[in-house]
């Protein structure tokens, strides 16, 4: 009698024999024999080689090895063997789940990979392409091991077509595995024949076959997934037959059917499951966070996250999933550039895009939650940092680069409150905190930010989900997007980062060469048929269409209808839908299906459609409606429902007391309520945007209606009487902003009505500069608010005692007043909390049309130099470019002096200010005096006296010294203590900012040392890469200082290390410290120079240093060089002319006679006459008589007239505006 095990294992067992057996069979003859047919034990080399791979892992991890394709992309290949070891795993798993699994069954090609893979593991950096297709050999091995046992049974229909493609997909495996296996059989010299190119496009060869094949079985297997479950059914029966057959007792075949139905239904719902996760995507695993101890308590905890970011990003998560619709956007998740983003080992970015209205949103939102969702079943899981951009005037932090970062910075340091902050972030920090002694430690900059992501996923992944980029700041976004790519191109971890945004010109263009996605009409399709199908449901069920009187063959029409004509827009299936509740409209049935048939096309015709049926509805709901939008528009900060309400209806007759409701019903879907964030808002940014394409809705008109309601209520009194949450709320707005909606009225300021109430609060009379009572009393209001408690920081600048309209009228830049409030003297005068007077004020605004208006009416005033000294200083210090323009414009030329410049460098030396306004502040100065120049003694200052952000001066100074002339030589005396971080100073400086080519600094020279020579720092001539990573990581500790001598410098010039550019592009920079050095220059040197290419720039050089002379040095020059060196030795010290001196020169046939020139404009006193004969009895001025071209004086030192024409020709030209 058959026993029950033997009865389901011949029931169930596929009758087919081994599939690779079958397709090893198909190979050529001489493929065949890479593969070992006998009986071998599958599963210790499965073992071995699991424990091959997490060797291999954790040697790739530990070195962050990289590889990069033929596509530039940095694959991980850590995460390669992880995911091979994940696929190995899932193999062995396979045995758990099969009753009486054969253990043969794939034997075939596991010793084909074993010896692949210890090949690769050999040399993994050379081997990265055939890794990669070994992952996905791997993958389908383990994935087919489920599909045959699942599929290929007697009863699963297409059996046989479906042996077929998986045999055929066997084959391309065996043909690409005995391929490679050949290939590292090779010897050494074979190896290197075959060039990496040639192997890497043959693996891509093999790999793009193999996956055509596999997607062909996916097709079948796709069209044979219902039957799993009805074949299992037919295929208990048949067991159960032959059991019962077998056996007499029937009590004892019933039990035993019952056991054998659970098998087969535990091993079928088995490897579904187990299919459904090598589907999955592959969520990478983090380092364990919870061991680290940052040592803070939750209050410090709470001020380090306030610091990173204040962005509500969990809001505004929740706020999108709330309006999720079950079951919707599963078309992306199984989007193939979607599995492949996610699942491939290289930090990559995925975009996606599409029309407006399509649901970018909503998708981002679900690829959120998927990979939370996912992210929630690992114990340590790699974390998901996410953003929604958006463009609105009162989160204006939702579309800055910087807040963005500093954001998502905040996700990847903690995962939550109570986990620790990465000690990373928590350094930063407390370096910051340090810094800013007492004060709010700065935010970091872009740099900043992505430096310290770079250093959070150097050990673990990362994923970053940003939605609405094209909402991102138009000026700003592509920093934004440069800053994702360099954390892409330099993490040493995986990062993967999905996009979405609008079709806008810069993104098309920056992200059209990454993995994309569009949102077609048919993508989404199904998910616009839910959508409508539900809200329409919805729709009728609350009785807003018809009174809920809706016939199942109307509302298939309806249906039908807005789904042909939402063209893939959710968006516009919406306002469609409303268009069909609006009850003065559809009454009837009739009415209803002529509204289907004349639905607007687009949402442009539907806005103005609705904007149409507002202005036509009864007073005020046309003025309300234009209020709330005109509000939603150019808040500057967000109201809560009360205080909005109060905003919008304080200065109408009649009932004051709306509600949500009234307002969502008058503007008939253009504005919803956002519970979560407890606001109103834009139903969609196509409405924001269609309404600032009108006229009506123009920035000025926006904000005036604003400053006169705010003005309006201050007027009123209103503020001394307050009662309920909402005119709180709206007065403290009113406070806080009322000069911002003002100052963006512009021209509307001049009209009526805001013209008269901006008077009536700020000079109510005329012949006294004084605010009105409202006014004083603002005053009060605002200077006893507490410091921080809202976003107000101009308040200050408004605060004086008694309270004068002249501090607000320059804080913000209300020109037309300003003639009025500066009618005498004393208002230049007086000042404000902080000690400014009005022209102070003015400076820090940048508003240059206020500047011209006070510089213009303090012409007749006599105003003294200090005074405009002081305004430029604080123009300069907070770097308002516009106005210190125009206030040096102002002051007329040569105002800057040295003494000037000296002090605003250090005064700009601050953390608050972009390294490119320094350098425009510094440009300004010297623009205002032409013969002032960036020394060495300002420089000198630069480097030694600034400390924290000294790079920020040191640069654009650097940046200013050579911008004229890119072959100055500066000497720059330095502190001996920090010799080594004013090198990192000059050569990051010069290197970042003459066109950003590093090998354009050839070399610091540095006198140094007790009574020691000079050294030298040279980039090395065979090590460009050492050079180009010492000056970007701003490490000295490799920098190698050699001993300098005129010898060594020649020999290093001659063999084109140092100055190895032309002449009109080679950069030196010497460091000198004169305490603990000098140099000295004999006429040996002098000798050899001349002999030497490039000889005269070496002594320039070294001239520069203003080195020591003698008498027979200095003949030896005047002898053998030219005027222009001559004239760089007579900056730093006299040559007296002698007799002596006289008949050296005469002796030079070709500079002579310039040289004496240059003598004797530096030596009046020398006798005019005695020069004059001795000169002209030695031919060196010119006379009456032609002359013959003189011949080289040999007897000072032999030389070749080439080597002398040479030399001439060489450097005169190059070198005159130069030395000059």
């Amino acid at each position: 009698m058959a026993s029950a095990g033997n009865v389901l294992q011949s029931s169930i067992q596929s009758p087919s024999s081994d599939l690779w057996i079958k397709a090893l069979s198909c190979l050529n003859t001489d493929r065949k024999i890479y593969f070992d047919t006998s009986r071998i034990d599958k599963w210790k080399i499965i073992n071995e080689v699991l424990i091959l791979v997490r060797e291999a892992e954790q040697t790739c991890q530990h070195k962050r090895w990289k590889w990069k394709n033929s596509r530039g992309e940095y694959v991980i290949l850590w995460d390669v063997f992880s995911k091979i070891a994940g696929w190995i795993q899932k193999f062995r798993e396979i045995g758990d789940i099969i009753v009486q699994y054969d253990p043969g069954h794939a034997a075939l090609p596991w010793a084909a990979v074993r010896f692949i893979l210890r090949a690769i593991v050999s040399d993994v950096q050379k081997n990265g392409a055939m890794l990669q297709s070994l992952e996905l050999v791997f993958n389908l091995m383990a994935k087919f091991a489920i599909v045959e046992r699942l599929y290929l049974r007697e009863h699963v229909a297409a059996r046989r077509q479906l042996e077929e493609s998986i045999t055929s997909m066997y084959i391309s495996i065996l043909e690409y595995l005995s391929e490679a296996i050949e290939y590292y059989k090779k010897g050494t010299l074979s190896k290197i024949i075959t060039s990496v190119f040639q192997l890497e496009d043959s693996v891509t060869k093999h790999q793009s076959a193999i996956k055509a094949k596999a997607e062909i079985v996916d097709s079948f297997l796709r069209l044979l997934s219902d039957e799993v479950t009805f074949n299992t059914n037919d295929l208990l029966n048949g067991v159960m037959d032959n059991i019962n057959s077998g056996l007499q007792d029937i009590q004892l075949a019933q039990y035993r059917t019952s056991v054998l139905q659970d098998e087969i239904c535990r091993e079928t719902e088995g490897l579904r499951g187990a299919l459904v996760e090598i589907h999955e995507p592959i969520i990478r695993m983090a380092n364990q966070i919870s061991i680290i101890d940052d040592k803070l308590n939750e209050e410090e905890r709470l001020k380090i996250f306030e610091w990173l970011s204040c962005t509500e990003y969990t809001s505004h998560h929740r706020s999108k999933v709330k309006n999720l619709l079950p079951g919707s956007g599963q078309w992306l998740l199984h989007k193939p550039e979607f599995i492949e983003w996610l699942g491939s080992s290289s930090s990559s970015i995925l975009w996606l895009h599409g029309i407006p209205g399509s649901g970018k949103s909503m998708l981002v939102a679900h690829v959120i939650e998927f990979l939370r969702r996912h992210s929630s079943r690992q114990v340590n899981p790699a974390p998901v940092a996410y953003y929604y951009c958006a463009r609105s005037a009162n989160e204006p932090e939702r579309a800055d680069p910087e807040e963005l970062l500093r954001s998502i910075l905040e996700q990847l340091a903690s995962s939550d409150l109570d986990s620790p902050i990465r000690l990373e972030v928590v350094s930063c920090y407390k370096r910051k905190k340090r810094d800013s002694r007492g004060r709010k430690p700065e935010k970091l900059t872009l740099e900043e930010t992505v430096e310290l992501i770079l250093e959070l996923v150097a050990n673990d992944p990362a994923v970053i989900v940003l939605d609405g980029l094209d909402e991102c700041n138009p000026k700003r976004r592509l920093d934004l997007l440069d800053s994702l790519r360099r954390i892409l191109r330099e993490a040493d971890n995986i990062v993967k980062v999905f996009v979405s945004s609008r079709d806008d010109h810069d993104l098309v263009h920056y992200l059209s060469r990454t993995p994309n996605l569009y949102i077609k009409a048919n993508d989404n399709m199904e998910d616009i048929r839910n959508y409508v199908k539900s809200r329409v449901d919805e729709a009728i069920l609350k009785e807003r269409i018809l009174c809920g009187v809706v016939l199942d063959d109307l509302r298939l029409l309806i249906n039908k209808t807005l789904i042909s004509k939402a063209k893939g827009m959710f968006r516009l299936a919406s306002l469609h839908i409303e268009r069909l509740c609006d009850p003065y409209q559809i009454k009837t049935v009739e009415n209803a299906i002529h509204a289907l048939s004349n639905l607007p096309e687009d949402l442009r015709l539907s806005y103005e459609a609705v904007m149409a049926q507002i202005k036509s509805s009864q007073q005020p709901t046309p003025i309300l409606a234009e209020r709330v939008l005109k509000w939603l528009l150019c808040a500057q900060q967000a109201l809560d429902p009360e205080g909005f309400i109060v905003a919008i209806c304080f200065d109408l007759d009649g009932d004051r007391s709306l509600r949500i409701e009234d307002i969502l019903s008058i503007c008939s879907n253009l504005v919803v309520y956002d519970d979560v964030l407890n606001r109103f808002r834009f139903a969609h940014l196509s409405v924001q945007e269609y309404l600032e394409s009108l006229e009506s809705y123009a920035w000025p008109a926006v904000t005036a209606l604003a400053a006169e309601n705010c003005l309006s209520w201050l007027l009123s009194n209103q503020p001394r009487r307050l009662s309920g949450t909402g005119e709180v709320s709206f007065s403290h707005h009113v406070d806080a902003f009322w000069p911002t909606y003002t100052l963006e009225a512009a021209q509307m300021r001049k009209t009526e009505p805001l013209q008269l109430l901006l008077k009536r609060f700020l000079y109510p009379n005329p012949m006294e500069v004084r605010g009105c009572l409202e006014f004083e009393r603002w005053v009060e209001r605002t200077a006893s608010r507490v410091p921080g408690s809202t976003d107000m920081g101009w308040v200050d600048h408004c605060i004086s005692t008694p309270p004068n309209p002249l501090f607000v009228t320059c804080a913000f830049a209300f020109d037309e007043i300003l003639p009025i409030v500066l009618a005498d003297t004393e208002s230049f005068f007086v000042t404000n909390s902080l000690q400014l007077n009005c022209a102070g004020i003015a400076a820090q605004t940048n508003e240059p049309a206020i500047m011209k208006a006070i510089c213009a009416a303090g012409r007749g005033h006599e105003l003294s130099y200090d005074y405009w000294q002081k305004v430029v200083i604080i123009a300069a210090m907070t770097c308002c470019t516009d106005t210190l323009s125009v206030l040096l414009q102002e002051l007329g030329p040569n105002y800057v002096t040295k003494g000037l410049l000296s002090v605003i460098t250090q005064a700009i030396e601050t953390p608050n200010h972009a390294e490119s306004k320094c350098e425009e502040v510094l440009q300004l100065l010297l623009e205002n005096n032409k013969s002032l120049q960036v020394s060495e003694d300002i420089l000198s200052f630069a480097v030694n006296r600034l400390e924290n952000h000294r790079l920020k001066i040191v640069r654009p100074l650097l940046k200013l010294a050579y911008g004229s002339n890119p072959t100055t030589v500066l000497c720059l005396n330095v502190r001996p203590e920090d010799e080594n971080d004013q090198f990192i100073s000059a050569i990051t400086g010069v290197s970042s900012y003459l066109g950003g080519k590093k090998h354009d600094v050839v070399g610091i020279i540095v006198c140094h040392g007790e009574g020691s020579p000079p050294s030298i720092m040279l980039r090395p001539l065979a090590d460009q890469e050492w050079w180009d990573n010492s000056i970007s990581q701003g490490s000295s500790s490799e920098f190698a200082l050699r001993p300098l001598t005129f010898e060594i410098l020649v020999g290093l010039i001659r063999r084109n290390q140092f100055a190895d550019q032309p002449d009109n592009k080679a950069i030196s920079i010497m460091l000198v410290n004169r305490e603990r050095g000098g140099l000295r220059l004999t006429w040996k040197d002098l000798v050899t120079a001349r002999s030497t290419k490039r000889g005269r720039f070496c002594l320039f050089l070294l001239i520069q240093m203003k080195p020591e002379l003698d008498s027979k040095a200095l003949n030896m020059l005047i002898s053998l060089w030219d005027e222009w060196l001559v004239r760089a030795v007579l900056e730093y010290r006299p040559i007296k002319i002698t007799d002596n001196i006289v008949r050296v020169a005469a002796g030079n046939f070709w500079s002579g006679e310039n040289i004496m020139k240059v003598l004797l404009e530096h030596d009046p006193e020398y006798s005019v006459q005695y020069s004059s004969n001795l000169i002209k009895s030695q031919h060196l001025l010119p006379d009456e008589s032609p002359k013959t071209d003189p011949q080289p004086n040999n007897s000072l030192i032999p030389r070749s007239s080439e080597e002398m024409a040479y030399g001439h020709l060489e450097y005169t030209d190059t070198w005159h505006e130069t030395m000059k």
